[in-house]
């Protein structure tokens, strides 16, 4: 099991109600020295009205609010955000319905040295006209992956007799020219790199970002009996395996080596919970027809697979190379605190 002092230790610990407002934390980057994440009114009818997204400094603690480039009212909700390159990308909705959804996508750039304050935000992108309001929003949400100087997301291009065609779209981080297609015909995307991965069908493919790239399989891919979920990041590709009662979580690098082959027996792996930095793997594991939920970390190099701490909450993988747990900490007549707990098995 991970242990506090020892396998882990405590970075940052943040507010997270400021009067009638609170804070809700999507990651945090030591290298840059901040964390991120969207502030909403509390209200006392709807609970939360979401209001801007927000960097707050980890050594001042100063919070400031980025939302100065929003071309509309406040949005219902905020659905993904993530960091890279200095820039804040996020994407908000104006629905509580996350199926359907009229979203837009922002980036806010960091001021000069990298200041929380003296930068700007640009709409990068929003969802496509398909003929049908509100935009249907693409399995699994448009989530915005920062590769370079680019991001790349998916989002529903068409709709054709009630069927929703998704394509990969990439637009510049800087908001300089109009999101383009990247890729017909896909199921999710992430971007490691030069590399963008995405699904087809039953196939896994990934495409060069170079121009005049096309689609290849992922050779790792053969391997794997029944697909049931995967991520990419950090140049690793973690794939769930269906193996008859069983399931693996299986590790490869970026030429499809098999590096891990991980069997958690006839529990279930819970595909959409991976974290991946780039030495450690972390995992939810849900057993007993789904009663109880446990979390691990696989660390690449030794070979180490630990428990987390069942006081740990949320894990998030930060841009700083590492698994940060995100824990709630009641304080005394005050308002709850956020504390980022740093993995190092």
């Amino acid at each position: 099991m991970i242990r506090d002092g020892v396998d882990a230790k405590t970075v940052a610990v943040l507010r997270q109600e400021f009067g009638s407002e609170q804070a809700i934390y999507y990651g945090l980057d030591r290298r840059a020295g901040i964390a991120f994440g969207s502030i909403s009114k509390l209200d006392g009818e709807s609970g939360l009205a979401p209001r801007d997204a927000f960097i707050t400094d980890l050594k001042t603690k100063e919070m400031v609010r980025i939302s100065n480039g929003r071309t509309r009212p406040d949005p219902t909700q905020f659905t993904s955000m993530t960091f890279s390159n200095g820039h804040l990308v996020w994407v908000e909705t104006d629905s509580d319905n996350l199926s359907a959804s009229n979203w837009v996508m922002y980036a806010y750039e960091l001021g000069p040295g990298g200041q929380i304050r003296g930068g700007h935000t640009v709409e990068l992108a929003r969802a496509p006209d398909v003929g049908v309001k509100p935009v249907p929003m693409a399995a699994g949400s448009t989530v915005p992956r920062i590769s370079g100087s680019e991001v790349y997301f998916a989002a529903v291009s068409a709709v054709r007799k009630n069927k929703n065609e998704t394509s990969a779209y990439r637009v510049p981080l800087d908001g300089s020219s109009k999101m383009s297609l990247f890729e017909r015909d896909v199921d999710g995307v992430f971007a490691d790199d030069d590399w963008v991965y995405f699904g087809r069908g039953d196939d896994l493919l990934r495409r060069s970002v170079r121009a005049g790239s096309k689609a290849e399989p992922v050779a790792a891919m053969d391997s794997i009996r029944s697909f049931c979920g995967g991520a990419f990041a950090h140049g690793m590709f973690v794939a769930c395996s269906n193996r008859a009662r069983t399931q693996n979580l299986k590790i490869f690098d970026t030429k499809d080596n098999l590096i891990a082959d991980i069997d958690v027996g006839e529990n279930s792996i819970s595909a959409s919970t991976l974290d991946i930095t780039s030495d450690l793997v972390a995992f939810d594991i849900v057993s007993g027809m789904g009663s109880r939920i446990h979390r691990y970390v696989f660390d690449v190099h030794s070979g180490r697979l630990s428990l987390l701490s069942k006081k740990n909450v949320n894990t998030i993988a930060s841009g700083s190379g590492r698994i940060q747990q995100l824990r709630v900490q009641p304080e005394k007549g005050i308002a709850e605190s956020f504390e980022f707990v740093e993995i190092l098995a």
